[in-house]
């Protein structure tokens, strides 16, 4: 005997309400991730999206705090301005930030995060001009491409703040590919360099000073110097340094009446991989130690010249070593 239209409408309500309850977890998962994920409004710059923005100026102009601003394949002739937003490329190899020669392609305030581009074009002969031009702290730079700039990643005026750089390819940079200073009273400042590539630049990283700072699964090659630490306690673990002309240096610096940092302040090197180094045995690292005088003592005719110089470069306190050196050079992602 069939079932009475009754009985069959209770049976698909009953599968129905089975079916409901099995995929609403999933569908609450999907929105919960993508809350997670985009903050904020998404402004698109390219493309050919009704209201896409023709320059990425006037997206950041009119974005709000947390925002996210997506640019799309392409050259962009202009210079930014960027604070409190996130900065996305469709594709690092095919959307570029063209500087024109200017000063900096990107002036960074706080809460910033940018991935995706090739940025290029500074003026390569004035010393502080950069791809990115640090002026704020919680900074993310990831997954870019810089080349043919002054400075790749400049923070020499002590903004300080966490900064973390990564998955970035330095190429042909004429002075620094990343400088920062950081001094001893700036407590909550930290820096972590991981997984970049820097190829054929004049100084990779120059670190002044700074107590938490963090150089690790780099890969340096045919750079003028590798890492040079200026009174920088770097932790400097797992890198590549190949065909350098000085994979790595360090200065302790003293002036006469007050220290920039604390004499105990040096780097620390463990599991590099050195291409001048076959050996299993510790690879020693080699530092400068610099007695200055102010320019004060010369006005007063206490001593000569402009500053007096007392290099000690033999001294046993000026060697470091990486005691475990690494017989095989790592993979390092930002190299693909």
């Amino acid at each position: 005997m069939g079932k009475s239209p009754y009985e069959k409408w209770l049976t698909v309500g009953i599968i129905l309400l089975f079916v409901g309850v099995t995929i609403a977890p999933a569908i609450a998962q999907n929105t919960e991730k993508s809350q997670s994920t985009s903050r904020g409004t998404w402004l698109y710059v390219g493309g050919g999206g009704p209201g896409n923005y023709t320059r990425i100026q006037d997206a950041i102009d009119n974005a709000s705090e947390g925002d996210t601003i997506f640019v799309y394949h392409g050259t962009y002739y202009e210079t930014l301005s960027i604070n409190a937003l996130t900065l996305i490329g469709e594709d690092r190899n095919t959307t570029t930030i063209d500087g024109g020669g200017s000063r900096n392609v990107i002036h960074i305030g706080s809460e910033v995060n940018i991935q995706g581009f090739t940025v290029k074009n500074t003026d390569t002969h004035h010393s502080g001009d950069a791809a990115f031009f640090i002026a704020g702290d919680n900074i993310t730079i990831s997954n870019n491409v810089i080349t043919e700039c002054s400075y790749g990643f400049c923070d020499q005026y002590e903004y300080g703040g966490q900064v973390e750089i990564f998955n970035n390819i330095f190429l042909n940079i004429t002075h620094e590919s990343i400088l920062f200073v950081v001094y001893i009273w700036e407590q909550d400042t930290s820096y972590s360099i991981h997984d970049n590539y820097f190829y054929s630049n004049h100084i990779a990283i120059r670190a002044v000073s700074g107590r938490s700072v963090s150089i690790e699964h780099n890969h340096f090659e045919e750079n003028d110097i590798g890492v040079d630490s200026q009174g920088s306690h770097a932790i400097i673990n797992h890198n590549n340094f190949i065909n350098n002309d000085i994979p790595a240096q360090f200065l302790r610096a003293w002036f006469f009446f007050f220290m920039e940092t604390p004499m105990y302040y040096k780097p620390s090197f463990s599991e590099n991989y050195w291409d001048d180094w076959e050996k299993t045995t510790p690879r020693p690292i080699r530092g400068t130690f610099w007695f200055l005088m102010m320019r004060w003592l010369v006005i007063l005719g206490i001593i000569p010249g402009y500053y007096f110089v007392f290099p000690l470069i033999f001294f046993p306190f000026l060697l470091v070593y990486d005691r475990h050196p690494a017989q095989e050079p790592y993979d390092i992602p930002g190299m693909s």
